[in-house]
Parts: structure tokens; C-alpha cells; sequence
């Protein structure tokens, strides 16, 4: 009787810790904090203008306390707005503290400058002959400064501030330059060349008073094909063609003219003044 009452007994206790139910405890992961990397949208920039600056970091609850030397920082977290008036090398700080305590820093050196000023294009001359090699110069002050110039009908002779031009057809020609500088900054400006097969730009006398009865050379600057030259003047003119001599007996102002034509029957008139003493 007794062995029956153990055997039962033990079948009891079996089953009751069948029955129990298992709990399974797992220990909390914590993420560690890493501040990896402070990265700005430019380390050079001109004053005035705005950069961000990104914290790139992990972890749980982080909370950012960002320091600069000077300039100002606009907004919070783990990306900021900054911007300075003046000239000058400025140095940021970021501290992240996580909800555990802990807490790492970098910091991030960034400069304004000036920045640059593109006025424009000077050329040589801006109506020419075709055949002509105009003179280029950008008007630009700045810092490391890099030309890329571009013309569609021509071509350009050398690199950097100051170039050459050599048309190879007639009509309004667009010439860009476009330059960048230290800051990364790109200002493009155009100048547009009008070319053409004749051009009368003027006259040129070797001296602008004479004496009565001297000689005084007078030459015509024109380009074309087959030019016709017709002088006329209040005094003596001799000779013909692109160079001629003037005279006079007497003292006085005089004005002297030249027409010149080409064959495909432009026709341009120049005067020049001359002054006898």
C-alpha cells in the first residue's frame, strides 16, 4: 500500500513540472556611442554665405552641444547652419553625450574669403576685319583662378587672363569665358565680336599740325577686297591708293575725306582734321 502511494505521489510531481512554465530572461544590448566624423559642405567659402555642418555619429539618446569661435550657428541635432561676415579662419566644435553619460568630440577648421569679381571681357576691338587677331583679357580679381574660354567660330590662341582670337568667318561672333575660383565659385561672362570681309576704321595723319608748304603723310587703316580709294580735301592732296601726302600754302583748319569702296560695293566715308600753323 505504501510503495502504491509513493508511486502516485511521484507521478504527481512529474506532472506538475510538465506543467510549469519556462521564463526565459535575455540581458539588455546597449549601444556603445561613436562619433565618427564631423564633415562640412565646404572648408573655404565666401563671407556672408551659409554651410552645413554634419555630425555623423551613433548610439541611443545622443545630444549635441555644438562651440564655434566665431561666426554663427543656426539650429540644433546632428546638423547645423553656419555663416560668417568677416574674413578669417574659424574653428568648430561638436560634443555628443549619449543617455548612458558618455560623451566624444571633434572639432572642424573652416575659413571664409573674399571671393571673386568678374566685370567682363576687354577685347582689341570688337569690329574688325576677319583676318584680324583680336587681343582678350578678362577683367577679374580673385584667388586661384581657372579660365576655360569657348568660342563656336574661331579659334582661341593661349590660356588664362589674357588670350588671343582668330576669327575664321564673317558676322556677330559670341565668345564666353567662363572662370572659377578658391571658393569654388563659377561666373561666366560673353562678349560678342562683330567681323567682316571690308572695314574703314579710319585715318591716321603722322602729325596733327603742319607748316605751310610741307608734305604730311596721311594713311587710311581699312581692310577688304579690290578697295577703291577717292580723296577729297580743302587742300592739295597727292598721290593715291591707302597712303597720300597733303599740303597747304596757308594757315588754317582743313578737313580732308576719303571714300573707300569694295567689290561687293560697300562704301564708307572717313574724315580727318588737319591743322596748318
Amino acid at each position: 500500500m505504501k510503495n502504491k502511494l509513493f508511486y502516485l505521489f511521484f507521478l504527481f510531481l512529474i506532472a506538475g513540472a510538465a506543467c510549469q512554465k519556462t521564463e526565459i530572461y535575455q540581458e539588455e544590448i546597449k549601444e556603445d556611442l561613436l562619433f565618427s566624423n564631423l564633415i562640412s559642405q565646404k572648408k573655404l567659402f565666401k563671407t556672408k554665405d551659409t554651410i552645413w555642418i554634419k555630425a555623423i555619429a551613433t548610439g541611443e539618446t545622443l545630444v549635441y552641444n555644438w562651440l564655434n569661435s566665431g561666426g554663427s550657428i543656426l539650429g540644433t541635432g546632428d546638423s547645423v547652419l553656419f555663416s560668417a561676415e568677416s574674413i578669417d579662419n574659424y574653428s568648430i566644435k561638436c560634443t555628443i553625450t549619449d543617455k548612458y553619460g558618455n560623451t566624444q568630440e571633434k572639432s572642424l577648421d573652416i575659413a571664409t574669403a573674399e571671393g571673386m569679381t568678374f566685370l567682363g571681357i576687354m577685347a582689341s576691338d570688337t569690329i574688325t576685319h576677319i583676318t584680324d587677331t583680336i587681343e582678350l583679357s578678362a577683367l577679374v580679381t580673385g584667388d586661384e583662378l581657372k579660365y576655360l574660354w569657348n568660342v563656336q567660330n574661331g579659334k582661341i590662341i593661349g590660356e588664362g587672363e589674357k588670350v588671343k582670337f582668330v576669327a575664321q568667318t564673317e558676322g556677330e561672333i559670341s565668345i564666353n569665358c567662363k572662370i572659377t575660383d578658391n571658393l569654388e565659385t563659377t561666373i561666366e561672362k560673353n562678349l560678342t565680336i562683330t567681323l567682316k570681309n571690308f572695314i574703314f576704321k579710319g585715318l591716321i595723319a603722322e602729325k596733327q599740325t603742319v607748316t605751310p608748304n610741307k608734305l604730311l603723310k596721311i594713311n587710311d587703316i581699312a581692310y577688304g577686297t579690290d578697295l577703291k580709294y577717292k580723296w577729297t580735301s580743302e587742300g592739295v592732296i597727292i598721290g593715291e591708293g591707302a597712303e597720300v601726302n597733303f599740303t597747304v600754302c596757308h594757315r588754317e583748319k582743313f578737313v580732308t575725306k576719303c571714300e573707300i569702296s569694295d567689290n561687293k560695293g560697300n562704301i564708307e566715308e572717313k574724315e580727318i582734321i588737319i591743322s596748318v600753323k
